[in-house]
């Protein structure tokens, strides 16, 4: 994660506003949130297992808003175990796995639309 994050840096100047780590049995989800000139410019998620011995195979994540479900913002990938998807017509709305591997962390990049929702954005 710190070389995702040196590289992250080093191609934009971001200020880190705000971590959370959200326990959800037998997984870690880890946000990292960058802001740029006072709004958020991309967020750092990376999904773990709660411990070394937790793994997983298949994952999908998607942005939406809370209420109205709406596919918003786009995926970058981090490393050539994930790939981004299209979800209905736009390319990179979400990011999954390459293989049935046994995975312990992925990490994905996702860039908020310009235009701010007045809605809550899930990430799921």
């Amino acid at each position: 994660m710190m070389c995702l994050l040196k590289h992250v840096l080093r191609v934009m100047l971001f200020n880190l506003i705000n971590h959370n780590i959200i326990q959800m049995k037998p997984f870690l989800v880890s946000i990292l949130i960058f802001f740029s000139q006072k709004s958020i410019s991309i967020i750092l998620v990376t999904v773990s297992g709660a411990t070394s011995s937790d793994t997983f195979r298949g994952f999908l994540l998607i942005a939406k808003t809370e209420t109205s479900q709406q596919i918003i913002g786009t995926w970058q990938i981090v490393n050539s175990t994930i790939q981004t998807v299209a979800c209905g017509d736009t390319s990179n709305t979400g990011v999954t796995h390459t293989s049935n591997i046994e995975k312990t962390l992925i990490q994905a990049i996702w860039t908020p639309p310009s235009t701010a929702s007045t809605e809550r954005t899930m990430i799921r």
